[in-house]
């Protein structure tokens, strides 16, 4: 089963921090249910009950991602946010789930961070930051992020900090 949480972005800077933030409060208390294996939150507000499962990589859902993102006043409090699912998920990782995901293919909070480490090198680290605790053995998509990261900043300490995390899994 997957909790899905919609969130409506209406470019209000404090109510996405704050829906964003409720949403992660969510997350966190349905940590315990057994029958739930994936946690994702729907920016586009598209998704049903009864419609398919939601992959945050599938449009609609990846291009509401990358319209926030696009928003310049948006992007440290969602470097915020990313911080602490960082925390949520060290927390956790003692526990039976040793990582949160949002689909088979997806990491918990990846397709944002992804987008906002694109978007500016400056959130290349949050991005690093989350590599470290994500279950890099269920990898997908990540390789190629960050192999899109080094292409679109070029080779720094912090996309040669992304390399080296990612060289341990490949």
């Amino acid at each position: 089963m997957t909790l899905i949480i919609s969130v409506q972005n209406d470019g209000s800077v404090a109510q996405m921090s704050k829906d964003l933030n409720d949403a992660l409060t969510l997350v966190r208390e349905s940590l315990s249910d057994d029958d739930l294996y994936y946690s994702t939150i729907d920016l586009s507000g598209t998704w049903r009950p009864g419609d398919c499962e939601l992959d945050s990589w599938d449009e609609p859902f990846s291009s509401a991602w990358q319209k926030l993102i696009s928003i310049p006043a948006m992007r440290e409090p969602l470097a915020a946010w990313l911080g602490s699912v960082v925390s949520l998920i060290k927390e956790n990782q003692d526990n039976q789930m040793s990582c949160i995901s949002e689909h088979d293919e997806a990491q918990f909070g990846e397709v944002p961070a992804s987008y906002l480490a694109s978007a500016d090198k400056r959130y290349v680290p949050i991005y690093a930051d989350l590599l470290g605790v994500w279950d890099l053995g269920h990898a997908v998509s990540q390789f190629d992020v960050v192999e899109q990261l080094i292409a679109v900043h070029g080779e720094n300490a912090d996309t040669n900090a992304l390399k080296e995390t990612v060289a341990d899994w490949l």
